[in-house]
């Protein structure tokens, strides 16, 4: 049951175009641009979300940093959990949260 509703998430917010390009079925209007300080970590070789997905993240976030951390995957926090942890720890200690 819990899959089934995972499915109906993403089949519902998101719809592919007659030329094979995703697109977010929410109004982005509504959608307020992000005034924190934020950082992605990203498993270079995520087959499950592509990189790609980030593509004019700019526009709706400030301060912003992607992380890729090179021969890890969509399940980077449990291939290498320290490197996550640091990744985050060392963000935190900007002090700029």
């Amino acid at each position: 049951q819990a899959l089934e509703s995972m499915v109906g998430y993403y089949k519902a917010s998101f719809s592919l175009s007659t030329n094979g390009d995703l697109h977010f079925n929410h109004g982005l209007a509504d959608i307020k641009k992000i005034e924190i300080p934020t950082r992605i970590i990203w498993g270079e070789w995520d087959r499950a979300i592509m990189l790609s997905n980030l593509d004019g993240l700019k526009e709706w976030v400030n301060d912003f940093q992607i992380i890729t951390v090179p021969e890890r995957t969509h399940w980077i926090i449990h291939e290498d959990t320290a490197a996550v942890n640091k990744y985050i720890s060392d963000f935190l200690s900007e002090g700029v949260i």
